[in-house]
């Protein structure tokens, strides 16, 4: 599961930039086609994550919650259970970024859907909110059949129009 993770992370990370990319040209039809293939890798993995209980937001939520003895120090301690792993900082933002499921779907995605609609200048302001106001996570089914997921989510949608991988050729002799 973590190194089907890791690879879409770094597909994530080609698409990002070819979207930045696209947008820059001028090419919005293209830039839209690819982020919705962000959406789709996205929400897939964090599906597939949803799949395995160690791998959930919710539980990290649940540990800090349960040191709470009223509502106000649950919501305390879960903003700062929050904070750990989003935005502490600054200077050193995403110091503890985790791959997980809920934060995935609920935070990164639409955090990235909110840099590419307004920009850098409402992310400070909208990671902010979501560490400090404790939105409730969306639900998430995991996968019935979580090896056969991992094995098509790098494939999600497979669109033609999306960059291909280089792959570095080896050096003539073997190396």
């Amino acid at each position: 599961m973590e190194l089907v993770v890791a690879s879409i992370g770094g597909r994530l990370e080609e698409l990002m930039q070819a979207a930045e990319t696209a947008t820059r040209e001028g090419k919005a039809e293209e830039a839209a086609r690819i982020d919705l293939d962000i959406e789709a890798l996205m929400l897939g993995m964090d599906r597939l994550l949803t799949s395995h209980p160690t791998h959930r937001m919710e539980r990290w939520i649940a540990f800090a919650r349960k040191h709470g003895s009223t509502p106000a120090l649950k919501n305390y301690y879960e903003g700062n259970a929050r904070r750990l792993v989003t935005i502490w900082g600054p200077p050193v933002d995403d110091y503890a970024a985790k791959v997980w499921s809920g934060l995935i779907r609920d935070y990164y995605l639409p955090r990235w859907q909110q840099y590419r609609e307004h920009g850098k200048k409402v992310l400070a302001e909208w990671e902010r909110q979501w560490v400090e106001d404790c939105p409730a996570l969306s639900p998430c089914e995991p996968y019935a059949d979580p090896v056969a997921a991992a094995r098509h989510l790098p494939l999600a949608r497979g669109g033609n129009h999306l960059p291909r991988r280089r792959r570095a050729r080896r050096p003539a002799g073997g190396g």
